[in-house]
């Protein structure tokens, strides 16, 4: 079992990143809105995603900025 207490930096911010993906596409289903989790990573990513509403990318990067 890995020590989540003495990792490195590197697995740190690797796991952060996950997480923050994680908790965004969640709070993003609370919300009501139709998004898969690649959708939201791809969002996030900055790349765009086809057949979303507009208003639905910008609250998922609402969210990330909140």
């Amino acid at each position: 079992m890995n020590d989540k207490v003495n990792s490195s930096k590197r697995e740190n911010l690797f796991l952060a990143k996950k997480y923050l993906i994680a908790n965004i596409y969640y709070t993003a289903k609370i919300e009501g809105l139709n998004v898969t989790f690649p959708q939201t990573k791809t969002i996030l990513d900055g790349v765009s995603v086809s057949n979303l509403d507009i208003d639905d990318v910008q609250k998922i990067l609402n969210l990330r900025n909140a």
